[in-house]
C-alpha cells in the first residue's frame, strides 16, 4: 500500500516487516499488519493510495497536524486530533497533562507509537 506523509516531520508507521520511517512528502510502498494499518489509518498526517503521492508532489497539505489529550469524563482522557477525532482512548489525567505539555513534534511521534 502506498503511503504519504503529508506532515513537515519524519513519522513512523508499523508495518508487517517492522517500524518504516517516511520523511515529509515521502511515499513509501509498504505492507501492513492488520494492526500496523489501523493505526495507521487513524493518522491525519499520513495519505494512501496514489492519488495522494500525486498531491505531496504537487505540495499539497503539509501542514503538521495538532494533537490535544481532552477530559472524556470519568476521570479518562483521550487524544483527538484537529479533526476531533479520537486517535488515543484511556489516559490517565497525569499522562494527558504531560502529553499536553509535549511539542508538537513528540505528539505525533507518541500518537503514531499507539
Amino acid at each position: 500500500m502506498k503511503v504519504t506523509n503529508i506532515s513537515k516531520a519524519l513519522q513512523g508507521v508499523n508495518t508487517s516487516t517492522g517500524q518504516v520511517y517516511i520523511r515529509p512528502g515521502e511515499t513509501k510502498d509498504v505492507e501492513f499488519t492488520k494492526e500496523g494499518e489501523k493505526q495507521a489509518k487513524r493518522l491525519s498526517f499520513l495519505k494512501f493510495g496514489s492519488a495522494a503521492a500525486k498531491e505531496a508532489e504537487k505540495g499539497g497539505n503539509t501542514n503538521q497536524p495538532s494533537f490535544e489529550a481532552k477530559h472524556r469524563g470519568g476521570g479518562s482522557y483521550s487524544i483527538v486530533d484537529a479533526s476531533g477525532a479520537e486517535v488515543v482512548e484511556k489516559l490517565s489525567k497525569e499522562d494527558a497533562e504531560a502529553f499536553n505539555a509535549m511539542s508538537d513534534a513528540d505528539k505525533a511521534a507518541y500518537v503514531a507509537k499507539k
